[in-house]
């Protein structure tokens, strides 16, 4: 967890050195805004095994079809 800190507050400052700015205001229609911020929930990690997604998306991703990452894959790669 301490490394994935680091790495969070390195990315962090790159992205600051960068001229990026992550809390703005994002106006999606004339009434309507959406924060942008750092959040847990836009936070995206490399995992090397996808497996590990493809359970979660089982369990929490609604419908009849279940998400199949290496599905996605096959269609990336047929698609080139």
């Amino acid at each position: 967890m301490q490394r994935f800190g680091q790495q969070l507050l390195l990315a962090l400052d790159y992205a600051h050195e960068s001229g990026v700015i992550h809390t703005a205001y994002m106006r999606l229609k004339s009434d309507t805004k959406e924060i942008m911020d750092i959040q847990p929930q836009n936070i995206m990690l490399q995992i090397p095994d996808l497996s590990i997604i493809d359970d979660y998306l089982q369990k929490t991703t609604p419908g009849p079809e279940a998400y199949d990452s290496n599905s996605m894959l096959r269609r990336l790669r047929l698609n080139r």
